[in-house]
């Protein structure tokens, strides 16, 4: 694998885990939702799993499946990290907890692999990287579900 392409991976599998990190943090912290957030980090993690084992076949992607996308990653990473670190100086409400996770999710959903439709037809990675793009929406979906159910304010 060139080293471009290992970069755009580990960078991937980063966000993941720090994704992950997030909702261990939420879990330990908003105890009513738990077992919620307990779940969806372990999805995370799985998530994470998924693309470490990716790195056998993915020199057999198609080049740009993630390659625009770095500068993007990197950014996310960044992010999710400043927040992990301001919520452990000081815990946000519920809400603004809540409405965070929902707009990473779609902001991940919307990052991951956006070219793989347009310039895929290998099999294997539409299949791969679809599961992690249909999970984005779900997990989006079921955190906004939490907040209807929560009757936390928009």
């Amino acid at each position: 694998m060139d080293n471009a392409k290992k970069e755009l991976l580990e960078e991937a599998i980063q966000v993941e885990i720090n994704m992950a990190k997030l909702y261990l943090f939420f879990r330990d912290n908003f105890t009513k939702d738990k077992d919620f957030w307990g779940k969806i980090a372990e999805e995370e993690a799985g998530h994470a799993a998924l693309l470490n084992l990716a790195k056998d076949f993915f020199d057999k992607y198609p080049k740009n499946i993630l390659y625009d996308n770095i500068n993007a990653l990197k950014a996310v990473n960044k992010k999710i990290k400043s927040i992990i670190t301001n919520y452990t100086i000081k815990k946000p409400s519920e809400k603004e907890a809540y409405e965070q996770a929902f707009r990473l999710e779609n902001s991940a959903y919307e990052l991951h692999y956006e070219n793989l439709l347009e310039s895929s037809s290998n099999e294997e990675a539409i299949k791969t990287f679809q599961k992690l793009n249909e999970d984005d929406k779900n997990h989006a979906n079921r955190i906004r579900e939490l907040i209807d159910k929560n009757s936390i304010n928009r």
